[in-house]
């Protein structure tokens, strides 16, 4: 779980030092714990993370723009999350989204394999162009010494 809340505090504790009203230490751990959890369920749950921002004794600025945050936030949460799955890695954080058979994250993970398996292809095109010329030297070298 340390792992998507580390995402999430990275990409929204900047956008929310540009208020002035807005101490870092206003958010405390445990609020990134809930917050993070509800945004992993935000896919079937969304009214849980509205209810968590609206409950806060923050000032309305502040809300209002954790909550206009949200939207790209779980974008990139999924996105980040995709890739360490893809990676190999197993976290909390994970098994909540393949739990909840999140529609958002099977779509990023499945496009994000299409594309390394795109990228390994057209790798194994060039290393075989690059390849070609040498390949036929050998070959047209081995039905000659057959020919002998």
């Amino acid at each position: 779980m340390k792992k998507a809340k580390d995402i999430i505090k990275s990409y929204l504790v900047p956008k929310l030092q540009k208020l002035k009203e807005f101490e870092t230490e206003s958010l405390n751990e445990s609020f990134w714990f809930e917050f993070t959890v509800a945004l992993l369920n935000f896919e079937s749950d969304p009214k849980s993370l509205y209810v968590l921002v609206l409950n806060l004794h923050l000032n309305s600025d502040i809300k209002d723009k954790i909550i206009s945050k949200i939207p790209k936030t779980y974008s990139l949460l999924i996105s980040e999350l995709a890739e360490e799955k893809l990676k190999g890695n197993k976290s909390e954080a994970l098994s909540i989204l393949i739990t909840n058979k999140s529609k958002a994250f099977e779509d990023e993970f499945a496009f994000i394999t299409s594309v390394r398996e795109s990228f390994e292809l057209l790798q194994n095109k060039k290393r075989i162009i690059e390849e070609l010329p040498f390949m036929y030297e050998k070959l047209q070298k081995d039905i000659s010494n057959n020919d002998k």
